[in-house]
């Protein structure tokens, strides 16, 4: 379920239409922990199979904007698969029988430099 104030929070207003359909998408497709598989291409085959003009470079730059605004979280898995990690997940989604998740999720850490360079 979408909250209401969802539709009011400050980060999702700075989110693109679009980028805020494919937020709740992600929040359909994560795991019972709000992790879900760093992929475009499964993103765009999962939230927009049927739009050409969702291209996987606007979906990585959608990607790159929640995580920018701390929407979500990049991590890996144990096996190097490339993650992401709703931020917060717990205070938005209540699931009654949670399912463990098959990905053990480790956040990256952000050098200094990279902050520095890329804001």
């Amino acid at each position: 379920m979408v909250s209401p104030e969802f539709y009011t929070d400050e980060k999702i207003l700075e989110l693109p239409i679009p980028a805020r359909l494919m937020f709740i998408g992600i929040w359909n497709h994560a795991d019972d922990e709000g992790i879900i598989k760093n992929s475009s291409k499964q993103l765009k085959m999962q939230i927009y199979p049927a739009d050409e003009d969702m291209t996987l470079s606007l979906i990585k730059q959608y990607l790159d904007l929640m995580v920018s605004l701390k929407l979500l979280t990049k991590g890996t898995n144990i096996d190097g698969t490339d993650l992401f990690k709703v931020t917060n997940w717990s205070d938005h989604q209540k699931i009654n029988r949670p399912t463990l998740s098959k990905y053990v999720f480790t956040p990256l850490q952000l050098s200094e430099d990279s902050v520095r360079t890329h804001g």
